[in-house]
């Protein structure tokens, strides 16, 4: 395997409690003005699923472990997993990432299977984004017994606020005022328009949404169907 970056815990926001069995986390990655989000889901069985790593401090690990057991990483892909191996390896998790992509991650560290072969559990689902390059997850978490869905983005869905943001991620159409699939992404990961528009307007059905939490910007809460279905349009 290639040498991977060590448990290395940078300045990150406090861990945010943005519903019942839903945390998040999020700091700025380095080199990039760009953010990174880890979720954190506690499902119905007490076990805690992490959908993306960021290394935490000792008080942090205590709460979280306070909170639930944790026992799976969720990756979107090879190239998000600066900080995987380690999160893996210090939390003793079971990782998965895309089908299509385990010989790269495998490459990094350990896994276990990919994301068919996640646990079943009725607080939330791994889903594949159609028409993405590296068939990255999409996870629903389901809140409050199902009275609240938030839908949580790797990145097929970014939402970058446009004031603040630097001048070349403003060019580049990384910015904007709703959650949207950027330029980039359109570019260089997206393999099928049909699919993803169809995808995006399928989500937008599901009962009861009440957030998007992507990867990269930040949360929305209002009208994810309306969201969605703008993001789509805008394909």
């Amino acid at each position: 395997m290639k040498p991977q970056k060590p448990w290395t815990v940078l300045p990150h926001s406090p861990i945010k409690k943005i519903d019942d069995n839903l945390w998040v986390t999020d700091d700025v990655m380095e080199g990039s003005p760009i953010n990174r989000r880890m979720s954190i889901v506690r499902r119905l069985d007490g076990t805690l699923l992490f959908y993306g790593a960021i290394p935490l401090t000792d008080t942090e690990l205590d709460e979280v472990r306070a909170w639930g057991k944790p026992a799976y990483l969720v990756v979107g892909h090879e190239h998000h997993m600066l900080d995987g191996p380690a999160f893996r390896e210090k939390l003793g998790l079971k990782l998965y990432g895309p089908k299509g992509r385990r010989e790269q991650i495998a490459l990094r560290t350990e896994i276990v299977g990919s994301l068919e072969d996640i646990p079943a559990d009725p607080s939330m689902s791994v889903e594949t984004v159609p028409g993405s390059r590296f068939g990255e997850p999409m996870v629903i978490v389901r809140s409050g017994g199902g009275a609240r869905v938030s839908l949580l983005f790797c990145d097929a869905v970014d939402n970058n606020p446009r004031q603040g943001s630097p001048f070349l991620m403003r060019l580049l159409g990384f910015t904007g005022d709703h959650p949207k699939v950027v330029f980039i992404f359109r570019l260089l990961f997206m393999t099928d328009r049909a699919a993803l528009k169809a995808a995006l307007l399928k989500w937008a059905e599901i009962p009861n949404l009440s957030r998007i939490v992507p990867f990269h910007g930040d949360i929305f809460e209002g009208n994810v169907q309306q969201a969605l279905k703008r993001a789509s349009n805008e394909l």
